[in-house]
């Protein structure tokens, strides 16, 4: 991990030192909109897993110069299915998925066939995950949970020219990971409370690929995606009553397709 940090660094100074010897050119504002669907898998080995269908919206604003300057979005719906070892079965939970980042990076090289943009930046993920009254196979209450990530995307995107309109862009983005914080909603059970557990130790990276055609004064894409998210261990919280409880280690696939428009 430390490595691939010290990685992406040397080439977003490589590229802030190569735009200084740049020739200025004008800069210019894109906007993205798209919808995209995509299967979720979220397991925690030999305790419990979550998979089923998510649709969303995503959105993309970007400033293009020597600089670049972004901001990306996305909202998505979701339902899943429960398998636990302990607690039987369920299905149709309601999920609800967010995520935002703000980007900061650099025309490193630009050419008519080809660019590319190393970048970083901030970002926050958030899933709610609603069981919350529903009994699993094995008459357990399920409880609502909700996921916050907060974390620094290290990335490169890439643009390849095709001639006539056509463009390959594709985004290879690992994602440092800074803090989380899961909260379940167990206080509407009797006896029990709700619990909060922070999680300071995981990772993530994001691979996509996109193939758009240029019209004059709008685009049209298609792509495909595979996000992943490896989360450790939390720490122990000790509830009023002395129970400890923890949030088991987790990971997290989708991979989907995307339909975009671009102005």
């Amino acid at each position: 991990m430390a490595r691939m940090v010290w990685v992406l660094a040397g080439v977003l100074l490589w590229g802030i030192c190569g735009a200084a010897t740049a020739t200025e050119s004008p800069g210019y504002l894109q906007f993205d909109l798209g919808l995209q669907s995509y299967y979720h898998q979220y397991e925690e080995p030999g305790v419990m897993e979550n998979d089923g269908w998510f649709l969303g919206l995503e959105g993309r604003l970007a400033y293009e110069n020597r600089l670049y300057l972004g901001l990306e979005g996305l909202v998505s719906f979701g339902r899943v299915d429960y398998t636990s070892v302990n607690t039987g079965t369920g299905s149709d939970h309601d999920d609800i998925c967010a995520d935002v980042r703000g980007l900061l990076g650099i025309v490193a090289l630009k050419t008519p066939g080809f660019k590319l943009i190393p970048y970083t930046g901030l970002g926050y993920r958030f899933l709610q995950d609603d069981s919350q009254s529903q009994l699993t196979s094995t008459n357990h209450l399920g409880y609502l949970r909700e996921s916050n990530y907060l974390y620094s995307p290290l990335g490169l995107k890439w643009a390849f020219n095709l001639g006539q309109g056509w463009r390959l862009e594709a985004d290879t983005v690992y994602h440092y990971f800074w803090l989380g914080r899961q909260e379940s909603f167990l206080g509407y059970i009797a006896g029990y409370e709700d619990v909060e557990n922070d999680q300071d130790e995981g990772f993530g990276y994001k691979l996509s690929a996109d193939l758009k055609k240029h019209f004059a004064r709008f685009s049209l894409g298609l792509g495909v995606f595979y996000r992943y998210w490896d989360i450790k261990r939390s720490e122990i919280t000790v509830d009023s009553a002395g129970r400890g409880w923890i949030e088991p280690a987790n990971t997290t696939d989708e991979f989907g397709f995307r339909i975009t428009m671009g102005f």
